[in-house]
């Protein structure tokens, strides 16, 4: 039935909100209604004895509502207007507000409607594992966490603010929603903002999430720094997130692939020699400025 062909045993998903009397079985447990985005199978079909080649209604099982049927007439599975969908795979847009055991997110490695929003979503919609369909290298989603890739900064709708647009790597962006140092650099957090600024107040030159490759591994250093007097290199990650457990172990595996190569945490007395330098957010996500200004004081300066 409908546009899709729709058959016994096909998974579905519901496009309608809507309520309904034609349910199975009839008692007052069952909620009655459908809800827009909710998936389930195709359990049989009924025929009009006059006209058995196609059936005159499709009795679907949803997966929320356990135990019961509902009923989809040929006049809720039209042409232009069908209440039901294949949904064998269906989009990040659809799957908002659903939970599934087991998510397969399948990325093309062009497509101008991903978003970091988009990809938040997708990613998210898994309780147990998460499997990723990606065209390309795997590094490449890095992209999406910069400001320039995310729909929220890209609105120009401020209902009590001028719009104020700029312009990132071809992109136009709201600046009120990014963070920006004191020279315009664009960064992902408050916390980058401040170590950036403060860089550039010093006039010590650095790049910011630039590629590096070693080990055959590639990662996006925070900052790369270039010692102003004797030309050694410096990697300075900063850590906002160390109350997460998964956040602290990427941590720790990052900073052994750093030690692989020779580069071993900084610290004023114990390691004065280290070029990894780690600034780490309280509980409270709060940082220090003023512990920037002094890292930068006694390394470059």
């Amino acid at each position: 039935m409908g546009p899709e062909e729709i058959v016994y045993g096909d998974k579905v998903i519901n496009l309608v909100n809507h309520r309904s009397d034609y349910h199975y079985p009839k008692n007052d447990n069952c909620l009655g209604y459908v809800a827009n985005g909710e998936i389930g199978v195709v359990l049989g079909a009924r025929y009009n004895a006059q006209f058995e080649k196609r059936p005159t209604k499709l009795e679907v099982a949803f997966s929320s509502q356990p135990g019961y049927k509902y009923d989809f007439t040929s006049g809720k599975l039209k042409e232009d207007d069908s209440w039901l969908e294949l949904a064998y795979a269906i989009t990040v847009h659809k799957s908002q507000g659903s939970e599934f055991g087991i998510t397969f997110v399948v990325i093309p490695e062009r497509c101008g409607l991903i978003s970091r929003e988009m990809l938040y979503t997708a990613f998210t919609r898994q309780k147990d594992k998460l499997v990723i369909l990606h065209q390309g290298k795997k590094f490449d989603l890095l992209r999406f966490t910069t400001a320039n890739h995310s729909d929220t900064a890209r609105r120009f709708t401020n209902l009590f603010h001028r719009p104020d647009p700029i312009e990132i790597e071809s992109r136009y962006v709201e600046a009120r929603m990014i963070y920006r140092s004191r020279d315009g650099l664009a960064v992902e957090s408050k916390s980058e903002m401040a170590i950036a600024s403060e860089l550039e107040v010093a006039r010590i030159p650095f790049a910011y999430n630039q590629k590096l490759e070693a080990l055959g591994e590639m990662r996006y250093p925070d900052f790369v720094i270039t010692h102003p007097g004797n030309g050694k290199t410096y990697y300075w990650e900063h850590c906002g997130r160390m109350d997460l457990e998964n956040y602290r172990k990427r941590w720790n595996r990052k900073k052994a692939w750093y030690a692989q190569q020779g580069h071993t945490l900084w610290h004023e007395t114990t390691n004065p020699g280290g070029t990894l330098i780690e600034t780490i957010e309280d509980d409270d996500h709060h940082f220090s400025q003023e512990s920037v200004k002094q890292i930068i004081q006694k390394l470059f300066l």
